[in-house]
């Protein structure tokens, strides 16, 4: 896992969403609930991986899994980039370069 260099800054947040971070039930510090609620708006924003957003979040990719299946968030996202690398990929295990050779097909 690549290390984090924390940066410190200030924000001012709004009164009314304190209890809102503090329902999430996540992390122990204020510092924490909203350093994993970034982490997850990235994920679901498709700006970074998950395995990114499990790091940014400070947690293992098992842990950052379980807080967004607590928050019914898919996880298991498989686009039409992630069907076209499988299968060039499995093109390639079965050593079929060419669209249309199937003689090294099962």
């Amino acid at each position: 896992m690549m290390s984090l260099n924390p940066s410190k800054f200030q924000v001012e947040l709004p009164s009314e969403l304190i209890p809102v971070l503090d329902q999430l039930g996540i992390g122990q510090t204020a510092d924490e609930r909203v350093i994993i609620s970034i982490a997850i708006g990235l994920y679901t924003g498709h700006v970074v991986s998950l395995a990114r957003a499990a790091e940014i979040a400070g947690q293992s990719l098992n842990q950052f899994i379980d807080v967004l299946r607590q928050r019914n968030i898919s996880w298991a996202n498989y686009g039409d980039e992630d069907l076209k690398d499988d299968t060039t990929f499995i093109k390639k295990l079965l050593g079929d370069s060419e669209p249309g050779n199937d003689q090294n097909r099962m």
